[in-house]
């Protein structure tokens, strides 16, 4: 009797907490939806703002997406691309951007856009977090702390969490929105690149030093990168591997993988570590913080390589001289503006 009394006063308490997170689940996708939405995410200063410029590109416009991390957005340089070959590009980028990360972004691409072609820069393969099941924990080792942090990175353990509700990804709108400084932080002149001319020199020592061993590429992203190429192809994407220049973290172990994985996969793989005389790098003038990003002189060359590429290998349409695509040509004056502007402020910094 006693029990039956006792279950009867758990049920009020018991209601009021399932009522309780009904409303809050409510209040979050209301949230989710409306302010701290996606679509919302290029239109304020977050982190992401980069990785979502491409929601202010017109519908139906663009040529090539390039999907990657940081180092992929300080590499190419859309604007430059359609001054030299006239293809419509954008940049869909963060800071560590795993795989899984960017299946989001790239489902996101496809309600708007319908890209020729899908540029993979393959630094990202090597950012995800590590199989748990075959993870050995030895806390002497350095390895282990590495792997430790990035499981507990929330970039890594919020997937699921910020993709039902993107208000845990955008929070920090709050302050954009209270302060009244709500501006457009993500360039629609630079299509998700990060324009930086600072010079940081470093020393390339030891860098793609010849191996033939291998890095493997952990099975969560393996898994990632199967569900990355079936989209693409789901949706009529050519597919085209690329590693941007980055002493700090690429090395001859994992261009062994990715080469070996782009054979099996059936597409092409180019790794720009290896083409530092034919792009014309220099580790004195080209990279803004000592090896990992190229800075604009540096991401020119590269962007000048790869649209010749891509003209030799693709049937791109030059939308130079279409109306229809002029904004681009003023997107690009108010682009090279931007550089001027930047440069002399960094020429003062010097002085």
């Amino acid at each position: 009797m006693k029990f039956i009394d006792f279950n009867k006063k758990m049920i009020k308490p018991f209601l009021i907490i399932i009522s309780f997170l009904m409303v809050l689940a409510l209040i979050l996708q209301v949230l989710s939806v409306t302010v701290f939405s996606t679509g919302a995410a290029a239109t304020y200063a977050n982190k992401f703002a980069n990785a979502y410029s491409f929601l202010t590109e017109p519908d139906n416009t663009i040529d090539v997406v390039v999907v990657g991390d940081s180092n992929m957005y300080s590499a190419i340089v859309p604007s430059k691309l359609w001054e030299s070959k006239g293809y419509t590009s954008t940049l869909i980028g963060a800071p560590r951007q795993t795989v899984n990360n960017s299946i989001k972004y790239l489902k996101r691409v496809y309600e708007t856009q319908k890209p020729q072609l899908v540029v993979i820069e393959t630094d990202m393969f090597y950012r995800g977090v590590p199989d748990r099941d075959n993870t050995e924990f030895d806390f002497e080792s350095e390895k282990t702390l590495d792997t430790f942090f990035d499981i507990a990175d929330p970039e890594n353990g919020t997937d699921l969490v910020s993709g039902l509700f993107p208000v845990f990804s955008f929070h920090d709108r709050w302050k954009t929105m209270i302060s009244g400084k709500n501006k457009n932080v993500s360039d629609p002149n630079s299509h998700g690149y990060h324009l930086s001319v600072a010079v940081r020199p470093f020393d390339p020592a030891d860098y793609m030093k010849p191996s033939d061993n291998k890095e493997p590429i952990k099975k969560n992203d393996l898994d990632n990168i199967e569900r990355f190429m079936s989209i693409c192809k789901e949706n009529g994407s050519e597919v085209l591997w690329i590693c941007v220049p980055c002493p700090k973290s690429w090395c001859m172990e994992r261009h062994n993988t990715v080469a070996a994985l782009a054979e099996e996969y059936g597409v092409s793989f180019i790794d720009y570590n290896l083409m530092w005389e034919e792009i014309g790098l220099d580790s004195q003038l080209d990279y803004r913080d000592k090896g990992t990003h190229l800075n604009f002189g540096g991401a020119k060359k590269l962007t000048k390589d790869f649209g010749a590429y891509l003209e030799s290998a693709y049937n791109l349409t030059d939308h130079r001289g279409d109306s229809t695509y002029s904004f681009w040509d003023e997107s690009a004056q108010r682009f090279n503006k931007d550089v001027k502007k930047l440069c002399k402020k960094e020429n003062r910094k010097k002085k």
